[in-house]
């Protein structure tokens, strides 16, 4: 099977380089599989695991969490937030964190109160931000209005014109034949 350069650049430092066969990842709009020859890509990458398959055909899996990847001329580069080999993952720092962050949980609730502020708030910045569409939305019809009526102006001016044209290119006319008679006569 074709394989493809794939490059991995973490906060850490350069987790992996070297030819795969494929990457599959979770992204932001779900999963991905990038093999060789993929088109040119970009995405944003969400959480979950990642796996490498080498190009010996072997598997290697990792957690990944953010970050973003890229496929460009058949050059894979993936730079996420975190990532971890599986080999590398220290089960109990994870097991510890898991059991702080569950203490946290349940020692810092968030108040209902507190979560109808929260809430409040995505309501304000979301009507501020239809607020502001409206206002371009008028501006813009505003402007339609404007155009619309410079247009019209401009084509009665237009018209006034031509008819000014037409009269004095017939008068003009008019003018050559009568002399034109008055030599023949």
């Amino acid at each position: 099977m074709a394989n493809f350069h794939l490059e991995i650049v973490s906060m850490d430092g350069q987790k992996f380089d070297d030819e795969v066969e494929r990457v599959s990842l979770r992204t932001i709009t779900g999963d991905l599989a990038i093999m060789a020859h993929h088109i040119n890509y970009c995405t944003a990458v969400g959480m979950g695991t990642a796996k490498v398959i080498m190009k010996d055909g072997s598997e290697r899996k990792a957690a990944c969490i953010g970050g973003m990847l890229s496929m460009m001329d058949n050059h894979c580069r993936l730079i996420p937030t975190t990532f971890e080999w599986s080999e590398e993952i220290d089960v109990d720092r994870a097991e510890r964190a898991k059991e702080r962050a569950e203490k946290k949980i349940q020692d810092e609730k968030l108040s209902e109160e507190q979560r109808l502020r929260n809430q409040a708030k995505s309501f304000i910045v979301r009507l501020s931000v239809y607020k502001q569409q409206e206002k371009t939305a008028a501006y813009k019809k505003i402007l339609f209005y404007k155009k619309t009526i410079f247009y019209k102006k401009m084509m009665f001016l237009l018209k006034q014109y031509f008819i000014k044209a037409i009269f004095i290119k017939n008068r003009r006319y008019l003018e050559l034949r009568m002399k034109a008679w008055e030599i023949l006569l």
